[in-house]
């Protein structure tokens, strides 16, 4: 057998077994959190308000699937992630749609900015705004 020939059956049977390296897998991130209206600065939130957020994200595809449920908020506006330090009616590091007391959806999210929140996600909070309470109704810092 020649050389070029025993080097493919070689690569073949070390493919086959799996001995090659293969494109490693994107990791999935999961990030929580727990809103209260309590956790509003300056109790400006809906006492006894409640919400979950719980997100998987692929920080190096900018995929970021999330559910968002809450009750006692009264009625929402919408809900984002911002920094930890930002006031309710910040800006949103990342928006989220809100489409009813409980949202289950994907969104893209640019890679850089996901990776961000998914290296160290204490740095950012879940807020939830509705149009009595636009600094927000309820707000959570973000875990994994």
């Amino acid at each position: 057998m020649n050389r070029a020939l025993r080097s493919s059956a070689m690569l073949a049977a070390a493919a086959a077994l799996g001995l090659l390296a293969a494109p490693a897998l994107a990791a999935t991130v999961v990030l929580t959190a727990s809103l209260t209206g309590e956790a509003v600065p300056g109790g400006a939130g809906v006492a006894g308000g409640t919400a979950t957020f719980r997100a998987e994200a692929d920080p190096a595809l900018g995929d970021f699937c999330y559910l968002l449920a809450f009750k006692g908020l009264g009625t929402v506006r919408d809900a984002a992630i911002v920094a930890a330090d930002a006031p309710g009616d910040g800006k949103a590091v990342i928006a989220l749609e809100v489409t009813g007391v409980e949202t289950d959806m994907c969104v893209a999210v640019e890679p850089d900015v996901l990776k961000a929140v998914a290296a160290d996600p204490g740095k950012y909070h879940v807020v939830v705004r509705s149009a009595a309470n636009p600094k927000g109704a309820a707000r959570g810092v973000l875990g994994k």
